[in-house]
């Protein structure tokens, strides 16, 4: 592994690029977003204790369909996708635990699209912050809203009535 810093609004994968690295997130945030119709927006955010990466990069050795961009000054430690690989080949504990860590991001996936399609907005944003009380002071609004599929003044309308 390779200890890397970067800062806010740097860029860890950019579209169209191919990165075939995981990036261990010792501390700071990113988020992953696309650009439909060349309008951001944010699918997923990545902090402490996170695993970023491009699936088709690292699945694929495909260029990315998407950024993943830091939101503050970060510290990754990174590791290339064989090299990765190889060890979990190798190694039953720690491949046993990647697939419990992938199992866990496809369950959030899944139940983060149920309840964007479900959820009325001010749940949306009252769910975000019970799971994720560290994380809502530190995002824009702009990007929180992307992610939680609403736009900027609903956000700001819903904030308010929680926080008077």
């Amino acid at each position: 592994m390779t200890k890397e810093n970067y800062l806010k609004k740097d860029f860890l994968v950019k579209e169209g690029k191919t990165n075939n690295n995981y990036y261990f997130i010792e501390n700071g945030l990113a988020r992953f977003y696309l650009m439909p119709d060349g309008k951001e927006v944010t699918n997923w955010f990545f902090k402490e204790g996170n695993i970023a990466f491009s699936m088709a990069g690292v699945y694929y050795n495909m260029p990315s369909y998407g950024y993943i961009q830091f939101l503050e000054d970060s510290v990754v430690y990174k590791v290339a996708s064989d090299k990765l690989n190889t060890l979990l080949e190798t190694n039953l504990e720690l491949c046993n635990f990647s697939r419990k860590m992938y199992q866990k991001t496809l369950f959030d996936l899944e139940y983060r699209y149920f309840r964007l399609k479900e959820t009325p907005a001010a749940e949306r944003y009252s769910i975000f912050c019970q799971e994720n009380p560290s994380l809502s002071n530190r995002i824009g609004l702009g990007h929180l809203a992307s992610y939680l599929g609403m736009s900027q003044v609903t956000l700001s309308r819903v904030r308010s009535q929680k926080h008077p």
